[in-house]
């Protein structure tokens, strides 16, 4: 397994994005939406997760970790190099991410150590990762394609791994486009196969079932992505493919509680018929829809059941219509990816913050670089700092004769309180020797010095 640490000089050197928040006043007033404004490139390939308020959006060769204050870029280099291609996100039990990737496999994140996992040193099937679910145990079920129509289900419970294909199970092969994975472990899968031959599945590590058009009221298409509400109860967000997988025309929105089938489309409800579509689903079963469309008539769709509604420019604080990704966290905030940013929006108000308190997340209303902690130190310390607004910023290291001994961040920085930890080393990785450095930091006119100890 190949491994990327990040100590301070790799943090210092991950260029942070800037967020332009909207003011104050704006938020005040509509309690219901925040709307972050930042530029996300690749829009059609950003994929989103959260986990305790804290989202991770990936645009296809870098990562962004957002907690509703601060934004933090990852380049792909940490992970295996340039043209990655991230195609799904996941978080475990513990908060850790999980990255399944176009051409270096799965990567797992747990906020300081990069793992990657492929072909060379692991028995994933294929580098080639196209979805990714983890159950309440903390197992990983990947999909993996091989070639095209060929693709497999692999498990992985942190030890062993367990490969399913059509040669050995009742897999039934084809494109694995989402997976979901019910409260008692059963695994639903959606296949997106080249051919005519397309299906929901579910394994319960036993049995496999097969719904089709054969055999049930599964409509004939490609499954794009599967959700389960708080009763397991199944939501598959489907394409009626013409003429080509890489033409999707009809939307439809399957329902299957078990026993009984309900398809939306078009002609019976609130969906448009064409289009590339963000999907997610609440515990209540709640649906949303973001629709990746230029026009402003379409946004986000919500369904409850009952009624059908549309939030656009004109009747709602949604900034764009060009919707790329949608999750939903704890509080059931919905997190909008967008070709404006980033959108967060709930009907009873936004709660942000992976503190789990019940508060918006605000701004420092001055400059400030605190005093790191621990002090003396050994062998590192974390240094924070606070910005009421974003702008350039040097976090700089000197001995006692004025000599730069490291230098920490200098660049753009968001607005927000930041940490930083420092390893005790010089700028070319040396560690230093006992005694006492000073740390500055300078933000505009603003500069402020603190004394730091560091005992071997």
């Amino acid at each position: 397994m190949k491994h990327t640490r990040l100590n301070g000089i790799t943090i210092a050197a991950i260029f942070l994005l800037t967020i332009f928040l909207l003011s104050t006043d704006a938020i005040a007033q509509n309690p219901e939406w925040i709307n972050y404004t930042v530029e996300l490139e690749n829009h059609d390939a950003i994929q989103m997760t959260e986990v305790n308020g804290k989202v991770w959006v990936s645009c296809y060769n870098y990562l962004i970790e957002f907690d509703g204050s601060n934004m933090v870029t990852y380049d792909d280099s940490l992970w295996g190099g340039s043209n990655s291609g991230i195609n799904c996100l996941e978080t475990d039990p513990n908060g850790n991410l999980w990255m399944g990737t176009t051409n270096h496999g799965l990567v797992y994140f747990n906020g300081v150590e990069w793992t990657v996992y492929d072909t060379s040193n692991s028995e994933l099937p294929h580098n080639s990762v196209t979805s990714i679910a983890i159950d309440e145990n903390g197992t990983k079920w990947i999909g993996t394609i091989l070639s095209e129509g060929e693709s497999t289900l692999t498990s992985f419970d942190g030890v062993g791994w367990t490969v399913y294909d059509s040669t050995n199970s009742g897999f039934p092969g084809g494109y694995v486009g989402s997976i979901a994975i019910s409260s008692n472990g059963t695994v639903w899968f959606g296949i997106w196969l080249w051919d005519d031959t397309r299906g929901l599945f579910s394994f319960n590590d036993t049995i496999w079932t097969s719904y089709d058009t054969t055999n049930s009221e599964f409509p004939p298409g490609g499954v794009i992505s599967i959700h389960l509400d708080g009763n397991d109860e199944v939501w598959v967000y489907h394409v009626l493919i013409y003429p080509s997988p890489m033409s999707p025309g009809e939307i439809s929105l399957v329902h299957f509680d078990g026993l009984n089938w309900t398809i939306y489309n078009e002609s019976n409800s609130g969906l448009f018929e064409d289009g590339n579509a963000a999907f997610a689903v609440e515990q209540s079963g709640k649906v949303w829809f973001g629709y990746q469309d230029t026009g402003p008539e379409l946004g986000i769709l919500s369904f409850d059941g009952t009624e059908w509604v549309t939030y656009t420019p004109s009747n709602s604080p949604l900034p764009n219509t060009y919707i790329s990704s949608i999750a939903i966290d704890q509080h059931n905030n919905k997190w909008v990816a967008h070709a404006n940013g980033i959108s967060v929006f709930n009907e009873a108000g936004v709660t942000v913050g992976i503190d789990d308190t019940d508060e918006i997340r605000m701004l420092p209303s001055n400059i400030n670089l605190t005093q790191n902690y621990p002090n003396p130190f050994n062998p590192s310390t974390t240094i924070s700092y606070s910005l009421p607004e974003a702008g350039e910023v040097d976090l700089l290291i000197y001995d006692l004769q004025g000599r730069l001994v490291d230098k920490l961040f200098s660049g753009p920085q968001s607005a927000g309180t930041h940490d930083i930890q420092w390893s005790g080393s010089d700028q070319n990785g040396n560690q230093i020797s006992t005694g006492v450095y000073l740390c500055k930091m300078l933000a505009g006119d603003y500069s402020q010095t603190i004394k730091m100890v560091y005992l071997k």
